[in-house]
This record gives C-alpha cells, structure tokens and sequence, in this order.
C-alpha cells in the first residue's frame, strides 16, 4: 500500500475532534450522533484519517456484532471500531458508523492544528 496522506478538516464553525496522541484531524464536533449512556464513547456518522482492521465478532453492551478495529494513521493507535453487522433491529442504526473513545480523543480548534 502506498503513502496515506493526512486530511486536516478545516471547519472554522465548530471544534474538531482529534487522535489525543498524535492530535491528527480524525471528526468535527457537529458530526457527532451519539453519546454514550456514560459519555465514554461517541458514535460518529463519518471520520477521516482512520484505518479499519478486519472484521471481527465481538460481544459488546447491546449483544454481539461484527465491527472493524479502528486505528489513526498516523500514529496508529486504537482508538475505536466500525460497526459492520448488529444483531437486531433496533441497533441498525449503528451499522456504518464509527464509534471512537473519549478518553483517546482530544478537541482542538480546527485552526491550532495546522
């Protein structure tokens, strides 16, 4: 695989949401959809910057679904995961979105980044 180039999202109206180890560009607040029930964790429509692992089944809270590792590619940490699959009806929703850590997250004006 070639050389993965880093986006920088460049959204003066609203924070971004960023790798808190390398500070790469990974949402923007306004793309948030879900906060967890604890605030640990946010379910994003969309992100950038990120690389996904194969996927895989895994016992989460709400029952077992197939999601994929989500990793920065900068610094490649692991910082979330994909849902692929859910097991029912009611956690469709998920499928397709990217849920990613608080506590691996930082926000940062899109501007102090660049």
């Amino acid at each position: 695989m070639g050389k993965v180039h880093k986006r920088y999202l460049d959204v003066s109206s609203c924070k971004v949401m960023a790798c808190s180890n390398c500070r790469t560009h990974i949402s923007t607040v306004d793309l948030i959809a879900f906060n967890g029930h604890h605030g640990r964790a946010f379910l994003f429509k969309s992100g950038v910057n990120l690389i996904f692992g194969d996927p895989e089944e895994r016992s989460l809270m709400t029952g077992e679904h197939i999601v994929q590792a989500a990793f920065c590619t900068e610094c490649e940490t692991e910082i979330g995961w994909k849902y692929i699959r859910s097991p029912n009806e009611s956690q469709k929703y998920k499928e397709g979105k990217i849920v990613l850590e608080r506590n691996l997250l930082s926000e940062i004006e899109s501007e102090e980044s660049l």
